[in-house]
């Protein structure tokens, strides 16, 4: 399982193997990951949806998020070390993430959420 930060001062990093800037070079499909394989619009969608309540948080904390995946439908959605601050719009961002898969699926990932002042 990898990790993912969301803050507005950094790119999301580590669902796979490759961290986003300006700097770094975007992986290749078969060193991306299941996560992103399966949802490859996932850094931006939850980098973008996450910008202002990272900034209502006082602390940081890395959360656990596991979902299903079938076609193109999310489901069973499970957050765990969530602040309530953002877990209404991470599971709206994970549903707008564009994931797909032929079969179902149940993937998971972490996410480093830092205040954002």
């Amino acid at each position: 399982m990898k990790t993912v930060t969301a803050t507005a001062r950094i790119a999301l990093s580590a669902l796979a193997l490759a961290a986003f800037g300006a700097q770094a070079a975007v992986p290749g499909q078969d060193e991306l990951g299941p996560v992103r394989q399966a949802c490859p619009q996932i850094d931006q969608k939850l980098q973008q949806a996450l910008e202002r309540d990272t900034r209502k948080l006082m602390e940081a904390s890395l959360a656990r998020v596991e979902f299903t995946v079938k076609g193109d439908s999310i489901s069973q959605v499970r957050q765990e070390n969530t602040p309530i601050e953002v877990r209404a719009r991470l599971q709206s961002a994970l549903r707008q993430a564009g994931c797909k898969s032929d079969q179902e699926k149940t993937l998971a990932f972490h996410l480093n959420l830092l205040p954002n002042r």
